[in-house]
């Protein structure tokens, strides 16, 4: 009886190790001494939360934000010709530190006409490496890593 919960237990412990060998190119199993070796350390998964206590906030807020995206947002040349217009909704992750990673589009909206076209998908894009770090968001009182939603109009004036 102890030889089986034993082994129960080697089990157990070995389960997690072999899952992140799976995941990491560079790590592999050594089945003799069932242990992993790696050759570059691997990365922490940090987890990324949709709502926070503290929201992430743009320096000079909201108005700032739109500001900063329609000084550096370029029309696509065609849509402007045949007047497509319409939102592209632009996910990205801020970080612990206010910076912005991950960008990337949302092909969904119940309420707005979105536009799916990778010429705006691209203009969409090419606006956020411009946009400056927010100040973090945070959980519990500690800086976390949050997901947040800017929808980017395109209209013709």
């Amino acid at each position: 009886m102890t030889k089986e919960i034993g082994e129960i237990l080697v089990l157990m412990f070995m389960l997690p190790f072999f899952a992140e060998a799976q995941k990491e190119d560079s790590c592999c199993i050594n089945p003799e001494y069932a242990t992993i070796n790696c050759i570059e350390p691997t990365e922490i998964y940090e987890p990324v939360y949709n709502k926070v206590e503290k929201m992430p906030a743009y320096p000079g807020g909201m108005r700032e934000l739109m500001k900063d995206i329609n000084e550096n947002l370029v029309y696509p040349e065609d849509a402007k010709k045949d007047s497509i217009q319409g939102y592209v909704f632009v996910r990205f992750v801020v970080d612990k530190e206010g910076h912005i990673t991950n960008p990337d589009i949302l092909k969904f909206s119940p309420y707005y006409a979105f536009i799916d076209s990778p010429a705006f998908d691209s203009a969409a894009l090419e606006v956020i490496p411009h946009l400056k770090p927010f100040t973090p968001g945070e959980q519990h009182g500690e800086k976390v890593n949050v997901y947040y939603l800017v929808p980017i109009q395109f209209t013709i004036r």
